[in-house]
């Protein structure tokens, strides 16, 4: 099983995202994030007890906002109440411009063995086009920090399609982290979400990002400079040098239980023979509910997932990544082949092109990864 643990609290937010997290002097300050700790304590106690998990992923919101003391409490309640197989990839994200020396010895010291960098640019005026406030100096002195302090597995975000991004921007900025041995790298095209500021900017003409000719360049020139440097296209966004796969990504691509604590966090786990996803709610009547001995879920935030909907997702997800799906698992978990649940589907794509059979797995097409959602979405 996997397990999410939500920090919600940020510096600021920055001008594109669109998760939950907590900004300011009140909602992210002191009282707020000592309040927090005291309440994902209860959550553990509740949720966790007779879980194993197989892998960790600590993430926000800006994790390493927290304070020095406030950072070992969080990783205390997790050392104190939750059971790792031996083994386990534990993962923190991190703000470059968070880290320093005493919280990185903090992470180390308890089990955290992959970090995830949240870098985003290499290019200064970029990072502040989008909202962000740190600078490349700052993801190069994060890199020799946690280099000192034991890391071997580093991974970073990037973005493309930022306002004002040029080809070179962001070939430069490729060309230097694969150089500087980051063993795997996220690249997700900058998307609008609804209610952001950038989405706002847009909409008042104030902001233009790259058009989606622009977009697809970067994206193959990325695919084919990585592969060149070695690193494995894990799934449409994420790469990884070998044996630096993610394996908390790939549980989630392959269907797994996943448990999620904290504020916001989404759950997806089996019981009484029925899947479940599940949201809890955010920080103030997340506390509230804990300190209650209530379950602490956000208002309409269970929803059962129907056979077919499990199903559905399962390909969707599965097809994502590299290795694509099994149809003798697919039938094997399920109890039903492809053919029963989508008909010719999946055939008339392979003929297309689209998809490609090899033996019995299916996988999709790499020349099609850009515009993969709008193959994906027949399978919905």
């Amino acid at each position: 099983m996997l397990l999410y643990v939500h920090v919600p609290f940020c510096r600021q937010k920055c001008a594109y995202c669109s998760f939950y997290s907590e900004a300011g002097a009140i909602r992210a300050g002191a009282g707020a994030r000592r309040a927090y700790l005291n309440a994902l304590a209860l959550d553990f106690e509740r949720a966790a007890e007779g879980r194993i998990f197989d892998t960790l992923y600590l993430g926000g919101g800006t994790p390493t906002m927290l304070a020095a003391e406030e950072l070992a409490e969080l990783l205390d309640i997790i050392r104190r109440r939750a059971v790792f197989a031996p083994g386990a990839e534990k993962t923190a994200e991190a703000n470059p411009g968070t880290l320093t020396a005493e919280k990185l010895a903090l992470l180390k010291a308890g089990g955290i063995n992959r970090l995830s960098l949240g870098v985003q640019s290499l290019s200064d005026d970029l990072l502040t086009r989008c909202g962000r406030r740190q600078r490349a100096a700052d993801t190069w002195r994060a890199l020799a920090l946690a280099r000192r302090a034991g890391f071997v597995n580093i991974g970073c975000d990037l973005l493309f399609g930022l306002p004002g991004q040029k080809a070179a921007d962001w070939r430069d900025t490729l060309r230097a982290l694969s150089g500087a041995g980051l063993t795997h790298l996220s690249l997700y095209a900058l998307t609008p979400e609804a209610g952001t500021p950038l989405a706002a900017d847009m909409a008042a003409g104030r902001t233009t990002l790259p058009d989606d000719d622009a977009e697809a360049d970067m994206y193959e020139w990325a695919r084919e400079f990585l592969a060149g440097a070695g690193y494995r296209q894990d799934e449409i966004s994420n790469f990884s040098l070998e044996n630096y796969a993610c394996r908390h990504n790939f549980g989630y691509w392959r269907g797994e239980e996943y448990l999620g604590l904290g504020a916001g966090a989404v759950s997806c786990l089996r019981e009484q023979g029925k899947l479940r996803r599940t949201r809890r709610a955010e920080a103030g009547e997340y506390a509230r509910l804990l300190s209650l001995g209530r379950a602490p879920l956000a208002p309409a935030g269970t929803e059962i997932i129907e056979p077919e909907t499990e199903r559905r997702e399962y390909v969707m997800l599965g097809l994502r990544t590299r290795e694509g799906i099994s149809c003798r698992e697919f039938e094997r978990r399920f109890g039903r082949n492809l053919e029963d649940i989508f008909g010719p589907l999946p055939q008339e794509l392979a003929r297309a092109g689209l998809l490609l059979e090899e033996g019995e797995r299916l996988r999709l097409n790499p020349r099609y990864y850009f515009v993969a959602n709008s193959i994906l979405v027949k399978f919905i």
